[in-house]
């Protein structure tokens, strides 16, 4: 076989080697955008979500606990899911996150959601954070917390398998057994959160009914 057709041969392998490469990112895509975009919206669209009671808590101070209490607050749930947000009052992308966290907890306010935000400044007071968040925030649907000892801290991220490392906002979702099934560091947007919330507080509930 002359070099020339040896050439053509090895050029015609790598086109086809590319253009598989190239159908099985567009399938990958594809499937991709068509559940998060059209199977997932649909799911989310069919869930009932009752109405908020609208409990505003810009009037309460803060709690300030250490890791034993926080402990002791995951157990308290009870097998609900809770979202988990660490974040501080210096991170600007806290501040934007916490919009999404606040409006979240309005709608969910009904739900057996449970909401834990938690404040991880070095100094902080309860009447400081409360004065953040009226800064921040037309109204507060949640009760806010300050972590002000993180002895212990470690016995809670072992026993919620909890992946913060210091990064904020650190964003959670600790599942019905009491361990960390979802986390993102930083910002999403508003509906990837609702998403992943929906699907930890009714929809994998739904599948296990249905078993």
């Amino acid at each position: 076989m002359s070099n020339w057709q040896c050439n053509i041969k090895n050029l015609n392998k790598t086109k086809l080697a590319n253009m598989l490469l190239i159908t099985i990112f567009i399938g990958w895509l594809l499937g991709y955008f068509i559940w998060h975009i059209y199977i997932q919206k649909v799911a989310n669209e069919k869930i009932k979500i009752p109405p908020s009671n609208n409990i505003s808590y810009n009037q309460v101070l803060p709690d300030k606990i250490d890791a034993k209490q926080l402990i002791d607050l995951v157990a308290d749930a009870q097998g609900k899911p809770i979202l988990l947000y660490f974040y501080t009052t210096w991170c600007g992308i806290c501040a934007k996150n916490f919009d999404f966290i606040n409006t979240l907890a309005k709608e969910m306010q009904n739900t057996n959601l449970q909401i834990l935000a938690i404040a991880v400044d070095k100094e902080l007071s309860a009447l400081e954070l409360q004065q953040y968040h009226n800064k921040n925030n037309q109204d507060l649907y949640f009760k806010p917390y300050i972590l002000t000892s993180k002895a212990q801290f470690v016995d809670f991220l072992k026993q919620t398998k909890v992946d913060f490392r210091g990064a904020v906002p650190y964003t959670a979702i600790i599942g019905k057994d009491g361990k960390e099934v979802f986390n993102y560091i930083g910002i999403k947007d508003y509906d990837y959160l609702k998403s992943k919330v929906i699907k930890y507080l009714y929809l994998n509930r739904q599948k296990s009914e249905n078993e």
